[in-house]
């Protein structure tokens, strides 16, 4: 059996094992990153989650022209069955045929004593109306009724609309995609540029280190003063000091990343890519042929045109009449008592027709909408026209960005390895004893400095890459 410490070792190696495949699950390229940014975040599901709703709803709008079949059951108790008050057509009939019957001699005159008040009981005007009661207590019925839009120009255009809509949806969720690619990518870029940023900073601190405990050693032997020391004492505890902001912005631009694709920022991440400023360079990116048609923005507002002109179709045939055929069946039953669970009798009523309806005249209502459609029409073929201006502007601008920020890494670069070469070279100096603290301070800030100009033109690179890419329709 395993000792309770075998178990706490098992258990160790588990964890380890554990957080080990937890941070290389979480390693990615910059495409990776992306691909989990569409796969996580709020606005990319929120726009998958629209199209969906869009592709119900025209599914929905698809189903008015289907057959609509509709079932109903009725059943009525009537306690108080409805009265109608009607003239009294009954007794002046009576009298009528009384009278002649007497004329006829059918009977005897005596049985009318006065003739006067037989005509006194002939006329309406001396009688009351009558309240009869038609109906029975107990009222019941079964149907269904079915309804089919045999042809309406309005509904089939529409419904060719609504197909272009969901077209329109994917359309939008893969523009949201784009935007979403470009945010991850600068956000990617810039953890990578503080990385390497602190990397450069943690080699200028190791040698500015070895200096420092060099000088010190050189101190207590009398060869410099313990104002060479200060001075670089006072260098590298600055040098620290930005070391430490620097780790604090890796960990918030890595935050930043985590936020934009989607992770929960508590999660480890490792960034898989590096910064190649040499394949950056050889990268024919400028060259790209570009199409301003290729721009998903330029697709989007065509696709809205067509749907404006099958808005203008649908107007100019409003006049069209629709037909719908109808149809139902239906049985009832009328009684006293409650007899429904016995053989009882039925009544079926069935009727089957077709309805046309058309409109004459609108107060020239539908004249004014096509008017209306059709300016709409103008307006968007101006934004059309405006929009391809823009995109073209954009691009000269892109292209103008990225080709001045490579022109800008490879002097940076130069700068560096120079000022490099000039550390090296004053600290032999140094070390030789024939320079100074005070040059090789100076050296070490302008390394530094060239560093940092460098890390910024590799930066605005990258981001201007980006922005070139989306300029060119061609960023996934």
């Amino acid at each position: 059996m395993f000792s309770f410490q075998h178990k706490k070792q098992w258990l160790a190696v588990a964890l380890l094992l554990s957080v080990s495949g937890v941070q290389a699950q979480n390693a990615f390229s910059l495409k990776q990153a992306i691909q989990y940014a569409y796969d996580h975040t709020a606005k990319v599901q929120n726009a998958v989650l629209e199209q969906k709703i869009t592709d119900a709803k025209v599914k929905e709008f698809a189903g008015a022209g289907l057959p609509q079949v509709k079932a109903n059951a009725d059943m009525k108790y009537f306690p108080d069955v409805p009265t109608q008050v009607l003239p009294n057509f009954i007794a002046p009939a009576t009298v009528g045929a009384l009278a002649g019957l007497v004329q006829s001699g059918a009977l005897s005159p005596s049985i009318i004593q006065n003739p006067a008040t037989l005509a006194a009981m002939a006329d309406p005007k001396n009688y009351e109306s009558i309240a009869a009661q038609f109906g029975t207590s107990w009222n019941t019925s079964y149907g269904a009724t079915a309804s089919w839009l045999v042809a309406d120009a309005s509904y089939f255009l529409a419904k060719q609309a609504q197909k272009e809509v969901t077209k329109l949806m994917a359309y939008n969720t893969q523009r949201t995609k784009i935007e979403t690619a470009e945010q991850v990518s600068k956000a990617y870029y810039m953890v990578l540029i503080s990385q390497k940023r602190l990397g450069l900073l943690q080699a200028n601190i190791d040698r500015l280190e070895k200096i420092l405990n060099d000088t010190k050693a050189y101190n207590k032997q009398g060869f410099v003063e313990q104002l060479d020391v200060d001075r670089l004492q006072i260098a590298y505890t600055n040098l620290l000091t930005e070391q430490t902001k620097i780790s604090e912005m890796v960990s918030l631009t890595g935050s930043l990343l985590k936020f934009q694709i989607g992770m929960d920022i508590t999660q480890p991440l490792t960034l898989t890519d590096s910064l190649d400023d040499d394949q950056l360079l050889k990268a024919d990116l400028i060259q790209t042929n570009y199409n301003p048609s290729n721009r998903l923005e330029m697709v989007m507002l065509n696709k809205q045109i067509e749907l404006t002109r099958l808005q203008l179709k649908a107007r100019e045939w409003a006049w069209m009449p629709n037909l719908v055929a109808i149809g139902s069946y239906s049985f009832s039953h009328y009684s006293n008592d409650f007899d429904f669970f016995k053989r009882v009798k039925y009544y079926p009523t069935s009727v089957v027709g077709v309805s046309m309806g058309a409109t004459l005249f609108d107060g020239n209502q539908n004249k004014y909408k096509k008017q209306q459609v059709r300016l709409q029409i103008q307006q968007n073929q101006n934004d059309l026209m405006n929009l391809k201006n823009a995109f073209q502007l954009e691009l000269e601008n892109a292209r103008t960005s990225l080709k001045n920020a490579l022109l800008s890494i490879q002097s940076q670069k130069e700068n560096m390895q120079l000022a490099a070469e000039v550390v090296r070279v004053t600290k032999i100096k140094y070390q030789q004893g024939v320079g100074s603290n005070l040059e090789v301070m100076t050296a070490e800030t302008a390394l530094k400095e060239a560093q940092t100009n460098y890390l910024s033109a590799l930066y605005d690179a990258y981001i201007a890459k980006v922005n070139f890419e989306k300029a060119t329709g061609t960023l996934q």
